[in-house]
Formats: structure tokens, sequence, C-alpha cells
């Protein structure tokens, strides 16, 4: 293999924290007893899907070192999209479901878990291009 194999092990446990995130915030759903998902946390999820989606793309062509820098662009972007995104959310339940505390609570997590699932993404993208940048 062209790559060290600390670099892989950088990767893999990387991708491995992107999993947990995920798991974790789908735990959360039946943990809070969550009836209905939100419109913001079906954008964050729709996000982590397109994340997930080029983090495989990206992976599988680890060895083409000039396609990786453009899928690490595209994260990036869709981690920035995720900012704005948690961050209208949790806006809006301070400004409208002030009523009911305990939902605050509740989605507030749930919309901070799904953000940093997509900052995770982007930390697997910062080892990409690391790998890559070393192997060139």
């Amino acid at each position: 293999t062209p790559f060290d194999r600390e670099d892989i092990h950088a990767l893999a446990c990387t991708l491995d924290d992107v999993v947990d995130l995920i798991d974790a915030a789908a735990d959360r759903i039946p943990t809070y007893k969550i009836k209905e998902v939100t419109p913001g946390a079906r954008l964050l999820t729709k996000l982590i899907l397109h994340c997930s989606e080029i983090i495989v793309r990206a992976v599988s062509q680890l060895s083409k070192p000039q396609n990786i820098l453009e899928y690490c662009e595209q994260l990036t972007q869709i981690e920035k999209e995720a900012d704005r995104i948690k961050g209208e959310c949790i806006a809006d339940l301070f400004e409208n479901s002030l009523d009911h505390p305990i939902e605050v609570i509740k989605w507030k997590e749930i919309y901070e878990v799904l953000e940093a699932t997509t900052d995770k993404c982007e930390d697997v993208s910062d080892v990409m291009q690391a790998v890559v940048l070393k192997a060139a």
C-alpha cells in the first residue's frame, strides 16, 4: 500500500467517529420518545447522507489524488451548510417552542449531534488531504 499505517489508522479512526455520531443521533430518537422528526433534522440527515456518499467515493479513489481535493471541498461546503441549518433550527426552537422546554432540550441536543457528525465528516476530509499530500 502506498500509505503509511499511521495514516490508514487515522482515517479508520475518524471514519469510526462518524459512524459513532450517526449512531448517537439515531439512538436519541427512541430514547427521547420522538414521535415526529422535524424538517431541520431531516435536512441535516440528508446532508450527512450526502457526506457519506462523498466519503465512499473519495476513499475508493485515494490512490487518485487529483480527485480527492474536490471531494474534500464538497465536504467542507456541506459542513458549512450544516452549521447554518443547525443555527436556524436552534433559533427556531427558542423562538417557537419555549412553552415546551423539555422538547427544546431534546431537539437542541439532536441538532448538535447531527451537526457534529458533519464536523467529523470534515475531519475525514482533513485526514484524506493529509494522506494524499504526504503520498504525493
